[in-house]
This record gives structure tokens, C-alpha cells and sequence, in this order.
């Protein structure tokens, strides 16, 4: 009787350990997941990815942006968002 119990427990303690196992990569990947897309913009250098934002700040200035945002905002507006 006794030696069915200890058996009983012990394959109650595998299965809990199976189980925590499962869940704890279930838990984990996403994360692994998230901090490589989080550290994705560190280890590309963006400037090669968006070559022409940084062609238009050589050429024509960082002011440019705010004459590209006001011109915009003046075409919604007229189109009435």
C-alpha cells in the first residue's frame, strides 16, 4: 500500500514537473521573442533601412520636416478629415 502511494506521488511529481515545463516555455518564448524585436532597432542601423530620410536631411535640412508636416495637415484639412 505504501509502495503505491510513493509510486502515485511520483508520477504526480513528473507529470506537475511536465506541466510547469510546458508552461514555462509557453511563458518564455514570447518574451525571448519580444526582446529581439526590441533590440532589432539597436542592432540595424537605421539609416541604411530608410536611406532617402537621411538624404533629405543632407540635402535640404531636419527643417524640412516640419514644412512636409504642415503641408500635409493643410491637404486634410481641405479635404476636410
Amino acid at each position: 500500500m505504501f509502495s503505491e502511494m510513493r509510486s502515485l506521488r511520483f508520477l504526480k511529481t513528473q507529470q506537475e514537473d511536465y506541466l510547469d515545463a510546458i508552461l514555462t516555455d509557453r511563458f518564455l518564448r514570447p518574451l525571448a521573442l519580444l526582446r529581439l524585436i526590441t533590440r532589432r532597432p539597436f542592432l540595424v542601423a537605421i539609416l541604411t533601412r530608410k536611406p532617402w530620410v537621411r538624404l533629405r536631411q543632407i540635402l535640404l535640412g531636419w527643417k524640412v520636416l516640419f514644412i512636409f508636416v504642415y503641408l500635409y495637415s493643410n491637404i486634410f484639412q481641405e479635404m476636410g478629415y
